[in-house]
Order: C-alpha cells, then sequence, then structure tokens
C-alpha cells in the first residue's frame, strides 16, 4: 500500500484535514510528544503531520563582526534562537514519518508564509526531490467539505510563486533588520560613547515612526489649549 505524508501548518490543521479526509475515523498517535494521525482512504495510507509554523529561519553563515552582512542559509529554528518552543520534536518527528512516505502533500496555508513553511519542511525534512514532486492542497477555510474537494483536487506541484515571494520576503526583513540595526548601535555608540542596542525593522521602525508622529500631534494639540 503506498504511504502519503501531509504537511500540515499547525496540530489544530493536522486534526482537521485527518478528520475530513477520514470521515471522523482518523487514528490520532504521537511520536516524540507530537501528535500525527493515520487513516486510509481510497486504498492509500495518508498521515497527516504538523509543522509548528516555522521550523526553519535564516542565520547569518558566519560571525557577524561588521556589517553589511549578506551570507546567510536556512536552519532550523531550534539552532537560531531560544524561542523556538519544542520545534526540534517537530522536526524529528516528521523527518521520521517522511522516511517510508511514498508521497508528499503540502496542505499549509495558501499563502506566502505557509508556503515557505510547506516548501522548508520539504526541501529539508522529507528527502531528495521531495518538494519537486510535492502536490499542494488549496483551500480558504478548514471545513470538512472544503477539505475533501481541496485533497481531491490537488494541485499538481508546489505554488512556486509564492515561495518565491515569501522567500524574498524573509531574506529582505534578515537584511534590513540585522544591517541597519548594527548600523544605528554602532552610530549612537560612536556619538554618545555608550553602547545602547537597538532594533530596525522593515515593519516595525516606520510604524514607530507612525506613533511617534501622532503623539506629536497630540503634544502639539495640548500645548494649543492650554495657550
Amino acid at each position: 500500500m503506498r504511504k502519503t505524508l501531509i504537511i500540515s501548518e499547525k496540530p489544530s490543521a493536522a486534526s482537521k484535514i485527518a478528520g475530513a479526509l477520514a470521515d471522523g475515523g482518523a487514528l490520532e498517535k504521537e511520536l516524540n510528544d507530537v501528535p500525527f494521525y493515520e487513516l486510509e482512504r481510497d486504498g492509500e495510507e495518508i498521515l497527516v503531520a504538523p509543522a509548528l509554523g516555522h521550523l526553519f529561519t535564516l542565520k547569518n553563515t558566519e560571525p557577524i563582526r561588521d556589517y553589511p552582512v549578506y551570507d546567510v542559509e536556512w536552519v532550523p529554528k531550534y539552532e537560531a534562537n531560544n524561542t523556538s518552543g519544542n520545534s526540534k520534536a517537530f522536526i524529528e518527528t516528521i523527518q521520521e514519518l517522511a522516511e517510508d512516505a511514498d508521497e508528499f502533500i503540502n496542505a499549509t496555508d495558501f499563502d506566502q508564509e505557509g508556503a515557505v513553511i510547506g516548501y522548508t519542511v520539504l526541501n529539508f525534512l522529507c528527502g531528495d526531490g521531495a518538494s519537486e514532486k510535492a502536490r499542494r492542497m488549496k483551500f480558504s477555510t478548514l471545513t470538512a467539505e472544503e477539505l475533501k474537494e481541496s485533497y481531491e483536487n490537488l494541485l499538481p506541484s508546489l505554488d512556486r510563486g509564492l515561495i518565491d515571494s515569501g522567500i524574498a520576503r524573509h531574506m529582505l526583513d534578515w537584511y534590513w533588520g540585522m544591517n541597519l540595526s548594527k548600523a544605528l548601535t554602532s552610530a549612537v555608540e560612536a556619538a554618545h560613547d555608550r553602547f545602547v542596542k537597538l532594533s530596525v525593522g522593515r515593519v516595525q521602525t516606520p510604524t514607530l515612526n507612525f506613533l511617534l508622529d501622532r503623539e506629536r500631534e497630540i503634544e502639539s494639540l495640548g500645548t494649543k489649549t492650554t495657550q
């Protein structure tokens, strides 16, 4: 019997997908304390395994001594920071389940982030060629009816446009945040002869500037009222 591994974006989605495809009869199991599901459909064994959001992130390939830095690579999230929860267990579980799989399906959210989550899981955890031969479930809600329809009408390949744009956004965020944070921190240190670690972000910094402008506007109104 052929075995298909379906990758979902998170545990709650895995439960919904398995329940829909098995008409409520999926068998829930655990591996490394991570839940996954087994079921049969149309004479095929199906495993549904969850990611935990992003299991991989970008990290500099060499220690950062100066800026700008452009050499980055994808690494397991737990290797890059201490806030990744139990992502290591999810990575190990997917790797083990993928060993015997014949087919792969990406069933993460159909958007940039979902595309990157599914691609990195398939590319780094599921063996050579998994991301090239994987098919794609496309759905907008986790209703049983829509999930069944999505499975019956699989896209023949991953959504390369969403993957490429999602990866580009991740890299831009890293380049912008890391390099400008280093530059700003160095500038303040040079000007005031003291170290203050400052953070710059592609979304964060314009948002803070908007709040600053708004606060100044409010203060200005208060000044006019008291005159």
